[in-house]
């Protein structure tokens, strides 16, 4: 086990990067990687994880590259908390996301990380309850966060963001989708709690909304294809353009913010529902082309092989909508469903 580290204490206007513990017995060992980049003047926490599903490699490479490109003299004020993969478990056994639900259960107790927070640090608590808790308490105190995501191994989508939308109070509900919109992507959807993409977003036991309970803004940036053996270089981008349009929203950064959708026209917005088409895995997705996608589902039934199946996930088959009716202006513009 790595020496404890304890982000708490990393002094003003200095950066470091350790181990906080998790578990050390004769069964396993492992800690969570922390990236602590405080500047020497007070001001807000920003927070990023990566790594909450393990095998979306793009996330767990932006936040490594975030750490080591970000130096206190960047930052205008407050902290950036970076945890680059908080799964390391899983990561290390290369868990993907394992079914058409966002369970992605860990080998080592059948269950999910990002279903178990926030945690629990009892000496018989699972591993991924443990692992939740550690994250949990580094995070816990910030005033704004990002989740990382990349692509599954089995994934393709749109780059995008999910944001949530309580409809507990107006004003709350505005800044969380305004956080989401300065990541500066051009797709976004909104999450409710109870909608099936929360089950990996805003809904309870996950790190978003446990973290929406404690008055944090919080999103999702989904930026990545998994089924690629390398991380491609421009979903890395944006999530690390994305990250310091958010710092310069807060006023932690300076200089103009890097609008990715600037090339592809306005911001827009999805509907929440969850529909699915399967590929056949011999053939690479493209995201968000429907009649490819129903070629495939024409091929699969015709072709007499068996061919494995993974998961061409919502984001493709999403109908494209307008934004909330309160947001409608700068931001929006109506798009035609391709469905």
């Amino acid at each position: 086990m790595a020496a404890a580290f304890s982000p708490a204490d990393v002094p003003a206007g200095s950066k470091a990067f350790g181990h906080v513990p998790v578990i050390d017995s004769l069964a396993v060992s492992t800690s969570l990687p922390v990236g602590v980049v405080r500047s020497a003047t007070d001001g807000p926490t920003l927070a990023i994880t990566a790594g909450l599903f393990p095998s979306e490699y793009c996330g767990i490479e932006a936040a490594s590259r975030l750490y080591a490109q970000t130096e206190p003299a960047d930052l205008l004020c407050g902290t950036l908390l970076i945890l680059p993969c908080v799964n390391l478990q899983g990561f290390q056994f290369r868990t993907p996301w394992l079914n058409v639900k966002h369970t992605a259960a860990a080998p080592f107790d059948g269950l999910n990380v990002n279903a178990s927070f926030p945690g629990s640090d009892a000496p018989d608590a699972p591993l991924s309850e443990r692992q939740a808790a550690a994250c949990f308490g580094v995070v816990k105190g910030a005033t704004a966060h990002i989740d990382f995501r990349g692509g599954d191994l089995s994934e393709s989508h749109l780059v995008h963001t999910i944001y949530p939308q309580l409809h507990d109070d107006a004003e709350l509900d505005r800044q969380r989708m305004e956080l989401a919109l300065s990541f500066g992507v051009q797709w976004n959807l909104s999450a409710s709690p109870t909608d099936a993409h929360s089950q990996g977003g805003a809904g309870d036991g996950s790190c978003m909304g446990e973290l929406l309970k404690l008055g944090c803004l919080s999103f999702v940036s989904e930026c990545g294809l998994g089924y690629l053996t390398q991380p491609k270089e421009e979903f890395i981008l944006n999530h690390l353009n994305g990250t310091r349009n958010v710092l310069k929203y807060l006023g932690m950064m300076d200089g103009p913010p890097i609008y990715q959708h600037a090339a592809l026209g306005p911001q827009r917005f999805l509907t929440n529902p969850f529909v699915k088409a399967f590929a056949p895995a011999s053939v690479r997705p493209r995201p968000a082309c429907l009649p490819w996608l129903l070629g495939c589902l024409a091929h699969l039934i015709s072709s007499r092989r068996a061919f494995p199946l993974p998961v061409v996930p919502s984001c493709c088959l999403r109908r494209a909508s307008s934004p909330p009716r309160s947001t409608k202006g700068r931001h929006s513009q109506r798009v035609m469903s391709s469905a």
